[in-house]
């Protein structure tokens, strides 16, 4: 991946709906998270992914770390990626 150790390649997430709405994002009764993402980041890079409440961070993340699955598009991860959530205190698995 030639310096690059995380590539999204047009990546969308969609999920089936049940109520119809007015958004944007809904689009065949499907509401889509993440609509044609790409991204690179490289080896000793420092990058911020920033947005509202709601905007798809986390389920960006949660792709990245392979805990969820793209409905189109490729994620590349050169090694292994962890994830931290972002509740910190329910992270604690007993007293040290």
């Amino acid at each position: 991946m030639n310096g690059v150790v995380i590539r999204l390649d047009h990546i969308t997430k969609s999920f089936k709906i049940i109520e119809n709405s007015d958004s944007a994002q809904i689009r065949s009764g499907r509401f889509y998270a993440l609509d044609d993402v790409s991204l690179e980041f490289t080896a000793g890079s420092c990058s911020i992914v920033a947005g509202a409440n709601g905007s798809g961070k986390s389920l960006l993340m949660a792709l990245i770390a392979q805990l969820e699955e793209p409905s189109s598009g490729t994620v590349e991860v050169s090694g292994n990626v962890g994830l931290i959530f972002q509740d910190a205190d329910s992270q604690i698995l007993g007293e040290t």
